[in-house]
């Protein structure tokens, strides 16, 4: 080794022994200062979830979480705050558990919106099974970028197989991200919206928080657009259309049936008279089934709509002020619909439930065609309210693994 090169290797082996000096120093003083303790404690947390989540995917195991009524006549994909499951024919099996937002599904192949410690991810993984889901293997991060907080979570997704890209909710930067299934990462980015300077907004702004396609449409929906009202819209032809709805917290959107339906997921435009209200599934501008869903003093949250023949599943959350609260213990399930009546309730081992899809991957088997710009003008006018947003989508990043 040359003098150099060896005063090179000292002068770092200095700089880490100093860096853990510091370390220990740290740790010494977060031993009697109840603050410091309180802070490492988080940064530990963050760092012991991301470790679970790195131990989790690298073997994926199934197993039978709960028992439950067969109410669901088909299998059903669920997205939880402890997991992945799959409900199907009454029993609850766990395929990953790990925190997760959305998920889509194209052929042999499951892709998943997830988090763990400061990071959102993007996931595939492979099926195991030739008619059912065995189990998942060879998980693989498609994307991974950070989202220190919870509401900046990657949100809902839709697989488009034309492109080959999974598109996401980004709730962080206020846009529709295209992540390409292939390994090839963030390939795409739409902005969608501007502020009074038409200056691209790229914060959880609006809290963009779902994502759907028709034909070249990409649907989406905004928590929070307008004064104390959220978003309902579409991008089509590198313009984005927002259509204004009284209420905020907004998730979820589908055309079914030729109507829009989406979740107005905490009925903040009651919480004034009835602040235990649940929240409303919402169908060609008006409450659907919302008198079943009525609880009393429980307060249901939801999110999450699926449709196969004439049956109807939407995911519920338990209701806390405080985030924290809302992750505690139980009380998140699905509500069951058949015939538009309703036939039960269905609660797992988890408190929030962020999604549920049918398993072959289709939220709705009654999408219809793609349709034009005209016909979903009308449609969103009438089924969610007047145009509140016109504007040129803005592209932000571009690749991104």
């Amino acid at each position: 080794m040359s003098k150099s090169a060896a005063a090179t290797a000292t002068r770092r082996l200095m700089s880490d022994l100093a860096i853990v000096g510091r370390i220990a120093g740290g740790f010494a003083r977060a031993i009697v200062d109840r603050k410091r303790r309180q802070e490492l404690s988080r940064r530990l947390l963050e760092f012991q979830l991301y470790d679970q989540f790195l131990s989790e995917t690298a073997a994926p195991r199934k197993y039978v979480a709960a028992r439950v009524a067969d109410l669901v006549p088909y299998p059903l994909l669920v997205t939880t705050n402890n997991g992945l499951y799959l409900l199907n024919r009454g029993e609850l099996h766990c395929l990953l558990p790990v925190r997760c937002f959305g998920v889509a599904r194209h052929e042999g192949t499951v892709f998943l919106g997830a988090t763990a410690g400061i990071y959102s991810f993007v996931l595939s993984a492979q099926i195991v099974g030739a008619k059912n889901i065995d189990r998942l293997r060879n998980v693989e991060v498609l994307a991974r970028f950070e989202t220190r907080y919870h509401n900046e979570r990657i949100h809902q997704i839709a697989y488009d197989p034309r492109a080959n890209l999974i598109h996401c909710a980004n709730s962080r930067g206020n846009s529709l991200l295209a992540v390409d299934s292939l390994g090839r990462g963030i390939v795409d980015e739409k902005l969608l919206f501007v502020d009074g300077t038409g200056h691209p907004m790229r914060t959880d702004q609006n809290h963009v928080n779902a994502v759907g396609i028709n034909g070249d449409t990409l649907l989406f929906t905004a928590h929070t657009a307008g004064k104390n009202g959220g978003a309902v819209g579409y991008v089509a032809d590198d313009v984005v259309r927002a259509y204004a709805y009284r209420s905020a917290g907004i998730h979820d959107v589908v055309i079914h049936n030729d109507g829009i339906m989406f979740t107005d997921s905490f009925r903040n435009g009651e919480a004034t008279d009835r602040p235990n209200a649940s929240g409303a599934i919402r169908f060609r501008g008006e409450e659907y089934l919302s008198q079943s869903i009525e609880s009393g003093s429980r307060k249901l949250v939801l999110r999450g709509l699926a449709m196969c023949g004439s049956c109807l599943v939407v995911g519920f959350s338990s209701f806390a002020e405080w985030r924290a609260g809302r992750l505690a213990g139980t009380g998140g399930g699905v509500i069951v619909f058949r015939e538009e009546k309703l036939v039960g309730v269905i609660e797992g081992p988890f408190a929030q439930v962020h999604d549920v899809l049918p398993a072959d991957g289709a939220r709705t088997d009654a999408a219809g065609g793609a349709r034009t710009l005209s016909e979903l003008d009308a449609m969103f006018t009438r089924d969610v309210g007047p145009l509140l947003f016109e504007g040129p989508v803005h592209r932000g990043r571009q690749s991104q693994g």
